[in-house]
């Protein structure tokens, strides 16, 4: 037996973000968004996200996941962070520049309003780093989520790659980034609100703090 098949050749993009609700863990009323990777994707990808698991899944709370992801791509940082806090709220960033200058980084967009007011627990680790600290960083200091895992990486620098004539390349950093209350970042990281040493436990812990905070709205 002899066919044809015609092959096509093409790029498959891996998606930025990632998201479904917890039913197997028998929450199916939390959210789950999952960023693989911080570039100028993943902020429509995340707002994407967020209006499917708030408005068609109508979950009522979100785990974050930033656990072993990093990148220096300030700008999508400060957009993703952007989705969760208040229009009021001050700087999503610090940045120290090399010359002792500061630069205070402001939302980069309306937040959005389907996860503005809702319990987020993000989950953290020691490869969280980069521009998933700036995140995390911002929304633990104005206290809309908290974070659950282990203390983050700590590199909280911004760098300038310079390539050489023999095709090496030297990094000079830039600017150092400071979280909105101006805690450093770099090689100090962050430290999480509920600290959970097993790389298998802190999903289960989040859903336990999400459930917690349900019932205690409930008897308000």
């Amino acid at each position: 037996l002899t066919f044809d098949l015609r092959v096509v050749c093409g790029t498959l993009e891996a998606p930025a973000v990632t998201w479904h609700t917890l039913d197997r863990y028998a929450a199916p009323e939390i959210g789950y968004l999952r960023i693989n990777s911080f570039e100028e994707r993943s902020d429509a990808q995340v707002e994407h996200a967020l209006r499917e698991l708030f408005i068609t899944h109508t979950v009522s709370s979100l785990v974050l996941d930033l656990r072993d992801i990093g990148g220096e791509e300030l700008d999508t940082a400060v957009a993703v962070a952007s989705r969760f806090l208040d229009a009021y709220d001050g700087p999503v960033v610090v940045a120290v520049y090399r010359d002792g200058t500061e630069q205070e980084i402001p939302i980069a967009h309306s937040p959005s309003d389907v996860a503005l007011r809702v319990p987020v627990a993000v989950l953290v680790s020691r490869g969280t780093a980069g521009a998933a600290e700036v995140v995390a960083g911002a929304l633990q200091d104005y206290q809309r989520a908290v974070l659950i895992g282990e203390r983050t990486l700590g590199k909280g620098s911004e760098q300038q790659a310079y390539r050489l004539s023999d095709g090496s390349a030297l990094h000079i950093t830039t600017a150092m980034w400071l979280t909105p209350h101006r805690r450093p970042i770099h090689t100090v990281g962050l430290s999480p609100d509920i600290a959970v040493s097993d790389p298998d436990d802190p999903l289960t812990e989040a859903i336990r703090y999400l459930e917690k905070e349900k019932e205690t709205g409930a008897t308000q």
